[in-house]
């Protein structure tokens, strides 16, 4: 499994269980693995909050939400 991959479950993962409160998820966890000293952990979830607010974008197009 790619990066990439993991990184698009993991954010498909988080809007599924906390809808448009997804990045901000991601975020609190980013910084909590930045304050254990976890760079790479916290480089990985904000690449996951990013990936987020793309597939929460993207729904609000598909909904109609934005023309």
């Amino acid at each position: 499994m790619t990066y990439a991959t993991v990184v698009h479950r993991y954010a498909n993962d988080l809007v599924m269980e906390h809808g448009e409160d997804a990045p901000i998820q991601a975020a609190l966890r980013a910084h909590t693995l930045l304050d254990q000293g976890d760079r790479a952990g916290y480089a990985l979830w904000r690449r996951i909050g990013s990936m987020s607010n793309v597939i929460l974008s993207k729904t609000a197009v598909l909904d109609g939400r934005i023309s």
